[in-house]
């Protein structure tokens, strides 16, 4: 009542075979085994959950618009399984008012493992008109995001590029980072 196996293979498996093989002695038949790790979080429900996303992106020099549509694509791209379409929409009018235009310069840009919501934060800091602005919170910060009902789709959430004035006019809510301390 003794096992033999007899084979031909490379010196190196040696000792991964006899590992395998006394694994498979001491296991239990039909057990599970669950190996642990590090797990990714869950597919974000809605927007709001979205935002709290944690991902990874860097522009080196591109026009703002462009910039949105490639962080859109990418978190898109990024988090599978999403429920519905991340979309971000510029309002041009409302930047017009203000004298701000699409093509604002993003340069110089990355972010790693950092919430979607700091990431947009990030992007309309590095695009607004005035760089003296000390911060979100600053009302020189004219260029902000919000959420709000798409213009094309109003059934729709979604991150709207829009001005500060313009939000105000609007009664969007803005997100606590832009309050003004």
């Amino acid at each position: 009542e003794v096992a033999v196996v007899n084979m031909i293979a490379p010196g190196a498996a040696a000792h991964n075979l006899i590992f395998g093989g006394e694994l498979a002695l001491v296991s239990t038949p039909g057990a599970t085994v669950a190996a642990g790790g590090p797990t990714k979080p869950a597919v974000p429900k809605n927007l709001d959950e979205l935002l709290k996303y944690k991902v990874s992106f860097g522009e080196i020099a591109n026009d703002m618009n462009l910039t949105l549509l490639s962080f859109q694509d990418q978190v898109n791209g990024d988090v599978l399984g999403l429920p519905f379409e991340f979309k971000i929409k510029i309002l041009g009018k409302d930047l017009e008012i203000e004298g701000i235009t699409r093509n604002q310069k993003i340069t110089n840009f990355e972010m790693k493992d950092q919430p979607v919501a700091d990431i947009l934060t990030g992007l309309v800091r590095k695009a607004n008109p005035d760089p003296s602005a000390t911060g979100p919170d600053d009302l020189k910060q004219k260029l902000i995001w919000v959420v709000g009902p798409d213009p094309d789709q109003a059934d729709q959430q979604v991150v709207l590029v829009t001005t500060r004035k313009a939000a105000e006019t609007k009664k969007y809510t803005l997100p606590p980072v832009f309050m003004p301390k």
